[in-house]
């Protein structure tokens, strides 16, 4: 959806994230939690067995951190809500 309005390019959502991301509209640690983000659902999705590293863990929350600080994510009644690195 958010490539979508922000009309990247390309044939696959990876491929539309790294557009936006070559074109500064995203940040570029978006791209590194994307991928991470993605093959951690793959692996759920079939049940693979996968280490992960403490490196994925912080990519992943920084970009909740992002994603939140930009309104992307939207939570109600929530009014205790911090993050820290």
């Amino acid at each position: 959806m958010i490539a979508k309005n922000m009309d990247a390019k390309g044939e696959t959502l990876e491929k539309k994230i790294e557009f936006l991301v070559e074109k500064k509209s995203l940040p570029e640690m978006l791209n590194d939690a994307c991928w991470i983000i993605r093959k951690m659902g793959n692996a759920a999705a079939h049940a693979d067995d996968i280490k992960v590293h403490a490196y994925d863990v912080d990519k992943v929350i920084e970009y909740v951190a992002v994603m939140w600080s930009v309104k992307i994510f939207s939570v109600k009644n929530c009014t205790d809500v911090t993050f820290s690195f």
